[in-house]
Formats: C-alpha cells, structure tokens, sequence
C-alpha cells in the first residue's frame, strides 16, 4: 500500500476502522504537537479497495468527511452512540500550551473557557459527513483538558455507550453518561467515590465477575510528596573530571525519574 501522511508533525494515535461502513478498514491519523494548523490535521484515509496487484490502495479524504481537525489530538474512538446504524467519533484532546499562575480562581474560570484546539470533541456521523456537536452533545471541550485515553462501554447497563476519558494533571477524568438523545451528562463525582488523578491509560471491564462493567484506571502521582533527588553544586573551587558511563540500562522506577543500573569490575550498582 506504500508510505502515507504528511512531513512533519507529530503523529499520536492511529486507528483503524471502517468508517464509511463499506466492509473495507480505514485509517485515521492523530496529530499534535506545536506546529502550524495546516500540518496538524488530522487524516483519513479511506480504503480504496485492492489494485492490480492485489495490494490496497488509500485516499486522504478526511476534508471530505469533516474530520480534518487540526486540534491537539492525541486518539480517535469511532463507535454508534445514537444507535442510527453508523459510526460517530470521540476525539480526545491535549492542550500543549503552558499555563501559569493556576490558583483556585484562575482554575475555575479556564474550565469554563472553551478552547477549540485542547479540548476533547464529538463529531457525529450525518451519511458519512461528520459534523462538530461537541457543545450540543455535553463535552467538555475547556482549556483545561489534558485527555490521554478513554474507554467506551455501556457503564449503567441501559444498553447505551458511555465514555470514561483519562486526564492527566491534576484535571479531574471525565464519565459521560449517555442519555440516550444525542448528549451526555458527567456523572463522575455522583458515581465515583475516590479518582486518580494524573490519570493515563484506562479500560472498562468485568474484572470480578459480577456481571458489572469496572472501571480500571492508571496513574503516575507518587502516595507521598517524597522524591530522590541528586544535587550536585559543584563551584569553581572544587575539582572535578567529567564522568563517561558505557553498557548503561535505564530501567523505568514507575516515577518521574529513571533508575541506571551500571556493571563495574564486575559488580553492579544502582
């Protein structure tokens, strides 16, 4: 099928789905990072079918379909949430920007500042022409979105999906409850007695056998405030040679920090 996408940018998640419905798996693009708008749209590229040599071809048509959004986007969920027989699609988002001075009051009022970059959409599918219901439909598109995963399922077993989206920072996580006419309403705190927070991957799922979906979640804040730190204030007095390490593994301490672990004379050390 050969190479596809545009130079540049940073590609976050792929999916692949058919979109059209035609039986044939597409392909949609997920782009972010601090580039100009042109190069962060999104694409997709419908399956055009097999050539002469048997191999399938794709087209970019994500103008076409409306889903060439040029947002901070980090996945594509493609699924019926209004049970009309076609696919609709959930885009979460990420804002890249760095913002400052966030105290209680200033962290209020960008919650309710929309922003048409970071925050996650909704697009639904009109005969294969998706259009933008992302305020209409209830999601909360603020500024203040750091949207790293979600998870669809049918949470309340009415037999509707539902939305859980994973937040990072200290932004609470998103549980969209369908209400089954086109929108959805954000019952975590009414649901959830305790959340993480700094939230990345989640899934939903019958862990226990109950019959009942769960909710399982991943975080990276610490249980404490504690962290290991190495200073070293080396001045123009103290004498010191440069150090150059060889064979070094970098095994991940589940933290902010990684752990090197170095053979020496044949020992190792931490």
């Amino acid at each position: 099928s050969g190479t596809a996408g545009r130079e540049g940018g940073w590609r976050n998640g792929v999916n692949m789905v058919d979109v059209n419905g035609d039986g044939k798996l597409d392909i949609y693009i997920c782009y972010s990072g601090d580039f100009d708008e042109d190069i962060r749209k999104n694409q997709l590229f419908i399956n055009q079918g097999l050539n002469a040599d048997g191999m399938p071809t794709f087209k970019d048509e994500a103008e076409a379909y409306g889903l060439a959004d040029p947002s901070y986007s980090t996945q594509s969920y493609f699924f019926d949430y209004d049970r009309d027989g076609d696919l609709d699609m959930l885009l979460v988002n990420e804002n890249i920007k760095v913002l400052s001075n966030l105290d209680d009051v200033t962290i209020q009022d960008l919650r309710k500042k929309s922003d048409q970059y970071s925050g996650s959409k909704f697009f639904r599918n009109d005969n294969n022409h998706f259009v933008d219901v992302t305020v209409v439909s209830g999601i909360n598109h603020s500024v203040l979105s750091y949207g790293l995963s979600a998870s669809i399922a049918d949470v309340n077993g009415d037999g509707w999906p539902d939305m859980y989206i994973s937040n990072d920072y200290s932004i609470q996580d998103h549980l969209y409850i369908n209400n089954k006419n086109g929108t959805f309403t954000d019952k975590l705190s009414s649901n959830l007695d305790h959340i993480s927070m700094y939230s990345m991957g989640n899934n939903i799922s019958d862990i226990n056998n109950d019959g009942r979906p769960d909710i399982y979640t991943l975080d990276m804040i610490p249980e404490d405030n504690k962290r290991q730190k190495l200073l070293q204030g080396f001045d123009n007095y103290e004498f010191k040679l440069d150090n150059y390490l060889a064979y070094l593994i970098q095994t991940g301490a589940g933290r902010h920090y990684l752990l090197t672990l170095i053979m020496m004379a044949g020992k190792t050390f931490l």
